[in-house]
């Protein structure tokens, strides 16, 4: 999320006064290579209603925009409703969901292994027509 202290202390460092034009503001953060949404999200924050220095619509627009996780508590204030679980459990959740790996996995390649072995070598003995396919020579005798 991109606090409004971020937005100011580019702008202090380049020179830009706060309450500049959104177009000169707007081309600063595009010549340091901004992305879009970004530039569009520190002009809401830096312009905009702010709510402990974040703007609602900065954080609906980052949620929607971004596969980072997002905190329980911008969560909350966005949806509207409580949200009863701490960073630690979220993160909890995302760590043990890597651990599980199937039983049946190892055993299913083994399986497949095995009868592609099989169809492989059927496949052979049908080439060189010995084994199952073979056919026995009759020897006339004169």
């Amino acid at each position: 999320m991109i606090k409004k202290a971020l937005v100011e202390n580019f702008l202090r460092l380049n020179g830009i006064p706060m309450d500049a034009k959104d177009e000169i503001i707007r081309s600063a953060l595009i010549e340091a290579r901004w992305h879009e949404d970004d530039v569009e999200v520190a002009l809401l924050v830096l312009k905009g209603n702010r709510q402990n220095d974040t703007v609602e619509v900065t954080a609906a627009r980052q949620l929607f925009h971004s596969d980072a996780r997002i905190a329980p508590e911008t969560l909350s204030s966005l949806l509207g409703v409580t949200v009863n679980i701490d960073s630690n459990q979220l993160y909890a959740v995302y760590q043990d969901d890597d651990k599980y790996e199937p039983v049946a996995h190892p055993a299913l390649m083994t399986l497949f292994l095995i009868a592609g072995a099989f169809v492989v070598g059927l496949a052979m003995m049908y080439v060189m027509k010995i084994g199952l396919f073979h056919q026995p020579v009759e020897h006339f005798i004169f």
